[in-house]
């Protein structure tokens, strides 16, 4: 079984959310020597969550990380969006898009040596499992591009912040079938008598 079929994910930029959720909390439940995320969330405990779950006064005495999707793009590969070959006999026709995006994982902390360092593993977890994420998606770009430097963040001003940027592209397929549509659109196109 592969992480997205564990997971219940799909090839999307959602689904990449929950998996870097998933691959994150794993590895601080297990194999952090510096931070320890618990299932339920204590308040000694590491927060990892979605980015939308963020609320003020949620980084307190403990460091959170918080995942947010970025732009998505779609890139024509072809007119009309159909793949080489993608008419078959019965109809079917095959379409193909590659989008491009990314995703900022923003590491917090009450202190600044503390987000630096949870900065530090939260890209060291990522660019080990770089390879199981691209394999599992069948993506074919998932690269840590950037740890950002420590800043301070702009809703809590006593919050530091070290954001670490993902860049991914994979391709998008999907089939449609025509039953009887050239049929349909003329009995509806008929004028009344």
């Amino acid at each position: 079984m592969t992480i997205a079929e564990n997971f219940g994910v799909d090839k999307s930029p959602t689904g990449l959310s929950r998996i870097i959720l998933e691959v994150l909390r794993d590895q601080f439940k297990t194999n952090s020597k510096h931070f320890i995320y618990k299932e339920p969330a204590t308040t000694d405990s590491l927060a990892i969550e979605n980015s939308t779950a963020y609320t003020r006064g949620m980084v307190g005495m403990r460091p959170g990380i918080f995942i947010k999707r970025g732009p998505v793009l779609f890139n024509k590969i072809a007119i009309g969006d159909k793949s080489m070959g993608g008419h078959r006999s019965d109809g079917t026709v095959e379409y193909q898009l590659e989008l491009t995006g990314s995703h900022t994982i923003f590491c917090l902390s009450r202190t600044e040596g503390e987000c630096e360092k949870l900065g530090e593993e939260a890209s060291d977890v990522l660019i080990a499992f770089k390879p199981v994420i691209r394999r599992t998606f069948d993506f074919h770009r998932f690269e840590v591009a950037s740890i950002g430097e420590l800043g301070i963040l702009e809703e809590e001003s006593e919050i530091f912040a070290v954001p670490i940027l993902v860049n991914y592209h994979f391709s998008s397929e999907w089939q449609l079938k025509q039953e009887s549509l050239k049929l349909k659109l003329s009995l509806l196109a008929e004028p009344k008598s």
